[in-house]
């Protein structure tokens, strides 16, 4: 089967990427990986809810050093991505 990398980027929605991350490990049957981009809600500490959320169900995540927002945060991913495939999401879909 082939997979897909799907590139997430958040600073603070972590009800919203809970809930997406459940979805996405209880339903994908397809090999995939998770790349998480944190922007800090200030110019130093990331959300410390994200943080939680994301190290609770074991996702790798990188927190930017400068707000890059979602753009940013998706060129970076698709620069390291392991699948061809690509899915450019963001925390509230």
């Amino acid at each position: 089967m082939t997979g897909f990398t799907i590139i997430i980027p958040t600073y603070n929605a972590f009800e919203e990427l809970a809930l997406m991350l459940d979805s996405i490990a209880k339903n994908s049957i397809l090999e995939h990986e998770i790349l998480v981009y944190v922007d800090p809600i200030n110019q130093s500490e990331p959300d410390s809810e994200i943080i939680r959320v994301l190290e609770d169900r074991g996702t790798h995540y990188i927190v930017n050093k400068n707000r890059l927002g979602p753009y940013g945060s998706w060129n970076l991913g698709a620069a390291v991505a392991k699948h061809e495939m690509l899915c450019f999401l963001t925390d509230d879909h």
